[in-house]
This record gives C-alpha cells, sequence and structure tokens, in this order.
C-alpha cells in the first residue's frame, strides 16, 4: 500500500511498468505527478488534485455566427494540434481521392452536412480555415459555429490506461518493436480518444428526426456547426427501398407530426456550453486511473478500461437510439434493452430501479430545479415524455381481476407453487420489461419460467414508442453526476 502520508496516490506495480514508461514521461505523457520507489514500482497522482489550474478540460471557443468570425477562435483554430498526427499525409490524400470518386456517383449535390463533415475530418491544415469559411457562406446567414478542443492529457491517459492493460494481460507484445499499448482494444474505443465527437452529437438529436446541427473531427477537437433552424433528418416516406421490406413499417409518427423544435439558436448554444461544461467533468473521470484501484492500492486497468468501454457504449447506443426516431421503433426498443444493461452492468441501477417510475420521475424533477431554466425547458419534451410512456406501461396490465383490492398485481412465483400477490405496479414495470428483453435471447427458458409466463400472460406488449427516449434522462443523469460512473472505491488512504 501507498506508505503512510502518501493519501491521494495511486500505485502502479512494478511488473506493469512498461520498459519506456519513465518518471519523466508518465509526468509529460500524462500530466501525473510521480514519485519512484525503490522496488521499481512507482506511485502517481493527478496533476489536478495539487494543481488548480492543471485540470484537463474542454475548451469551448465560438468560432463564428454566420460569416463574422472571431479572433480569438481563430487563433485556438490555426494552434489545433496537426491532423497529420492522427492520420498520415497519404491516408489523408487517399481519403480525399475517395470522396471525388464518391461524389461522381450522386446524380445530385451533395447536402451541406455530408460535405462538412467530409471534407473538414480530412482537410490539411493549412486549408481548415479558408474551407469553414466557405461553409459559413452557405446555409442559414446566421448559424453559428464552434470549436470544442479537448485537452489532449485525456487521450493520453486512456493512451497510457491501454499501454498498462496489455502489459498485464498480454506481456509478451513489449518485445514487439516501439510497441506502446496504444493498439490494445484501441477500436473498441475509437470515440473515447482523440476529438470525442460521438459524445456531442446526443445534443444535435436533441429534437430528433430534427437534426440541430452537424460535427466534423479534428485531432483533440471536434468543430461543431449549430443551425438557426433544424433540418428534417426524415421525412413520412420511405428514403430507401431497403425499408419496404420490413414486416411492418414503424413510421407511426411522422416527422410531421412532430412539429418543428421550439428552441431557437440562443438556446441551443446555452445547451451547448452546459452540455460542453459537464462532459468536461465526465472525461475527467473516465480517464481517472486513480479511480480503479485493488484493496492494496495499486492501479487496476483492467477496471479502468472496462469502464471507459461501457460509457462510451452507453452513448453510441443513446445515439442510435435517436437516430432511429420514426425509422425503426421495434429496434429503439431492442437498443433500450442494451442501454440499460450496460447501466446495470455498470452499477448504475437495475431495471427494477431504473425503471421504477416513482423514483426515477422524482429524481428528474429534483436534478430539473437545478438546472438552467433554458436547459430544463429544453430537455423537458423528451424526457417527461418518456416519463409518460413509462407510467403507461401499467396500462397493458389488462387482466384486472389478478389485482389485489389496493390495486397491485398478482404474479406466478418462479417455482410455480403459487402466486406472489402484492407486486407493485411500479415494480411490475421493471420486471415485465426485462422479461421482454431476456426475450430477445429466446422464449426457451422463458417458457420454462411459471413468473416470466405470468408476466407474458398478464401484458398486452404494448410499449409507447417514446418509451426509448428515456435514454436522454440517463445521459443527462450521467452527465449532471459524473462521479456515479466511476466512484473512487478500494481507496486504502480513504
Amino acid at each position: 500500500m501507498p506508505a503512510s502520508g502518501e493519501a491521494g496516490w495511486v500505485r502502479i506495480p512494478a511488473d506493469l511498468r512498461l520498459p519506456t514508461m519513465t518518471k519523466q514521461m508518465l509526468e509529460a505523457f500524462g500530466g501525473f505527478q510521480v514519485k519512484e520507489m525503490r522496488d521499481g514500482s512507482c506511485l502517481i497522482k493527478k496533476q489536478e488534485d495539487y494543481l488548480r489550474s492543471g485540470k484537463p478540460r474542454i475548451d469551448l471557443l465560438l468560432l463564428a455566427r454566420g460569416p463574422g468570425f472571431e479572433s480569438s477562435g481563430l487563433a485556438r483554430l490555426r494552434n489545433l494540434t496537426p491532423i497529420t498526427q492522427a492520420i498520415t499525409r497519404e491516408k489523408l490524400e487517399g481519403s480525399a481521392e475517395l470522396r471525388k470518386q464518391q461524389a461522381t456517383w450522386r446524380t445530385d449535390d451533395e447536402p451541406l452536412w455530408f460535405r462538412f463533415g467530409g471534407e473538414l475530418n480530412i482537410c490539411m491544415d493549412s486549408d481548415l480555415e479558408s474551407k469553414l469559411r466557405e461553409f459559413q457562406l452557405q446555409g442559414e446567414d446566421t448559424d453559428s459555429l464552434w470549436l470544442a478542443e479537448v485537452d489532449v492529457l485525456l487521450s493520453r491517459r486512456l493512451a497510457f490506461m491501454r499501454a498498462v492493460f496489455a502489459q498485464r494481460h498480454t506481456r509478451e507484445a513489449v518485445r514487439v518493436e516501439n510497441f506502446i499499448g496504444l493498439l490494445a482494444a484501441s477500436d473498441l474505443m475509437a470515440n473515447s480518444s482523440g476529438s470525442f465527437t460521438i459524445y456531442f452529437h446526443p445534443l444535435l438529436l436533441l429534437n430528433s428526426p430534427w437534426v440541430g446541427g452537424f460535427t466534423a473531427m479534428r485531432t483533440n477537437a471536434t468543430i461543431i456547426r449549430l443551425l438557426t433552424i433544424p433540418e428534417p433528418g426524415r421525412t413520412n416516406v420511405w428514403t430507401d427501398q431497403l425499408d419496404s421490406f420490413q414486416p411492418s413499417y414503424a413510421g407511426s409518427s411522422s416527422l410531421f407530426d412532430l412539429g418543428l423544435p421550439a428552441e431557437d439558436l440562443e438556446t441551443r448554444e446555452q445547451l451547448l456550453q452546459w452540455w460542453s461544461k459537464h462532459l468536461s467533468d465526465l472525461l475527467l473521470v473516465i480517464s481517472d486511473p486513480t479511480r480503479h484501484v485493488d484493496g492494496e492500492g495499486n492501479y487496476e486497468p483492467s477496471s479502468h478500461l472496462g469502464s471507459t468501454l461501457t460509457i462510451e457504449r452507453i452513448f453510441v447506443t443513446a445515439v442510435e437510439v435517436m437516430r432511429l426516431k420514426t425509422k425503426d421503433e421495434v429496434l429503439r426498443k431492442i437498443l433500450l434493452f442494451d442501454f440499460l444493461d450496460l447501466l446495470e452492468g455498470r452499477g448504475m441501477g437495475t431495471y427494477e430501479t431504473n425503471l421504477s417510475h416513482v423514483k426515477q420521475y422524482k429524481a428528474w424533477l429534483r436534478l430539473k430545479t437545478t438546472l438552467p431554466e433554458p436547459v430544463a425547458r429544453a430537455f423537458s419534451s423528451q424526457v417527461e415524455g418518456a416519463f409518460e410512456a413509462l407510467r403507461q406501461v401499467e396500462n397493458g396490465f389488462w387482466l384486472k381481476s389478478s389485482r389485489t383490492p389496493d390495486g397491485r398485481l398478482c404474479i406466478n412465483t418462479k417455482d410455480g407453487a403459487g402466486r406472489r400477490e402484492g407486486i407493485s405496479l411500479d415494480r411490475a414495470r421493471g420486471e415485465y420489461i426485462r422479461v421482454l428483453r431476456n426475450s430477445h435471447h429466446g422464449f426457451r427458458k422463458i417458457a420454462a419460467n411459471p413468473r416470466d409466463l405470468s408476466y407474458l400472460a398478464s401484458h398486452t406488449g404494448v410499449l409507447d414508442n417514446r418509451l426509448p427516449d428515456l435514454v436522454w434522462w440517463f445521459l443527462i443523469r450521467i452527465l449532471a453526476d459524473p462521479s456515479q460512473v466511476a466512484p473512487t472505491r478500494g481507496r486504502s488512504d480513504t
């Protein structure tokens, strides 16, 4: 254990240190304070624990509103990490050629959003400013352009985590020339390095299927275009011939039934600022090695990797739920089950607790009072619509004769020996939805479980299409309190 008086320090055992992992490298690369120990191990402490100005963060800067660019934003834009540090010049040139070929396949002009991401993602640094000016002259003349620059220490700490993880579980890999562990699980966390662009996408899909903006990725940065007037992302007709092969077209609520979002550009800009501030705190937690230690105070890279991958998957799954609105409600519900599994696997609530309308709605109302008024108002439509859909799950329990006098549900016991009376409808919601989740792994086990069969027999199976929007509540809850993602545990100094 770290010695007495070493509170806040975490040990990297000698056998987890790569040959290149010197004290100087750890300090410069990961932003750690490091103490070498006689046994070859070292103690690390985050910079921000002892240097307030050292906290890694997201710097959000306004680049332009319409064609008018801000000087401070341009200064930061010109000092971005060169894109060739992440992608070789040969790959950039190859991608540019591929885009030219793709353009020849189209019979109509490429939409602005398609060109914005595709061209800026591979744009040479010397051409970036002129490309952005060109794009700002297109579309609405008041659309705003933002630069969300992520502190390089965040991605470096995740690279450090992957290196130590590889050292523990594939030690033979350190014999490979120039190996630093960056390949370990790298594709699984492609969105949790560099620009962290995926973490901004939910905000642009707040009113899905209307799209409030689009992004372009750079090294350690995301460029965000906020639209004055959200664009329709989906019409009420098929846009792909493959859609006609769906067993049941799920576009029961069309784009135009939902109406144009009410928030103006100023509100969306306030949302972006709130989101970026709290996303900074979340990324700081995700990249923090001192939150993943065993009972002896030693760093546990496997715990750290598992936490990071889970949070990335939570955001990716949420984006898919939002992206499919009015397109495929069946798949959205399946993705909701995946999302709830991720929360449960991360220790952030079971189906029963996370689908308790009583508990979760009260938590939302409490949190809502702490949010800035424009932010609370903008989130409320999606969150409260989802909670109303959750409340309505109880309407599907159709057999009133299977209720107790006080309205509770009678469900068979798991062993089939009788009925368990007095299950509240609030608890039954979560238990029934778990049965639906399990059914996607097959009905064989369910057919042998009297309790699950009792739930199937007691409910119509109808779920409101707004139910998957519950992902919004959980994302807001995570951003408001990122510590729940990886609570400090096992620390010898606590």
